[in-house]
């Protein structure tokens, strides 16, 4: 009977620690976190109640040691063997001078070795980047994934997810701000005013010589086809 009531306790002991609810910042005596930078603060001053901003929401870095270590491992080498295959190219002979009858083909054939050398390691070094380019953005695709789901946006909220930082944009009111405030996984919230980039055409067109093309050459650009041609990198 004993051994019953203790087991008896011991349930209704853990029962109680699940069901507590879990102890926040405020029940532990402690000032809540404010994770606004000073920029959005200022802003937040000037909000009506209804207003929505653009918040840049950021969140713990992801730790790409894995990623690194993946992308060498598939494309089959370290960023160290790209400069070690440089460091291989031994040194032009000194004891060879330029009086030499065979200078002139020695010295040929020790640039050619340089140039293979410096193409064989930018195709190294770009397959290397483009791969781990690649497994960076699925990575960080995953990982505000799994913050998008912790925050709760709602579709009219999310502006942009990154992929390639931890950082998501998202309208939102006074209110949405303080909700995020109160979101764990949530590291700072920031906020930048929108850029309104002004044409420059006096700076512009002298530059590129459009001046003395319109001007002395008579050409201006009218009755010209214009278009833009955009393609995905593959």
């Amino acid at each position: 009977m004993k051994k019953l009531i203790a087991l008896l306790c011991f349930v209704l002991l853990i029962a109680t620690l699940v069901i507590l609810p879990k102890p926040t910042q405020a029940d532990a005596g402690t000032e809540p976190v404010d994770k606004r930078s000073e920029a959005l603060k200022q802003r937040m001053e000037t909000m009506e109640e209804d207003e929505t901003v653009t918040v840049y929401i950021w969140f713990e870095d992801l730790d790409l040691g894995d990623v690194d270590a993946e992308a060498e491992r598939l494309v089959g080498y370290t960023e160290k063997d790209i400069y070690d295959e440089v460091r291989a190219i031994p040194n032009f002979p000194s004891d060879i001078k330029e009086n030499d009858p065979n200078f002139e083909e020695l010295y040929s054939a020790y640039r050619e070795n340089i140039r293979e050398a410096q193409e064989r390691t930018l195709e190294m070094g770009n397959h290397l980047r483009s791969t781990r380019n690649a497994l960076v953005r699925e990575a960080y695709a995953a990982y505000n994934q799994n913050n998008l789901e912790a925050i709760e946006l709602t579709p009219e909220e999310l502006v942009y997810a990154s992929y390639f930082s931890p950082m998501i944009l998202a309208s939102l009111t006074i209110e949405g701000i303080d909700r995020m405030q109160e979101i764990e996984e949530v590291l700072w919230l920031d906020y930048s005013e929108p850029q309104h980039p002004e044409p420059e055409l006096e700076v512009a067109i002298p530059t590129v010589d459009a001046d003395y093309v319109r001007d002395t050459e008579g050409y201006d650009g009218q009755g010209s086809a214009v278009s833009s041609v955009a393609g995905a990198n593959h």
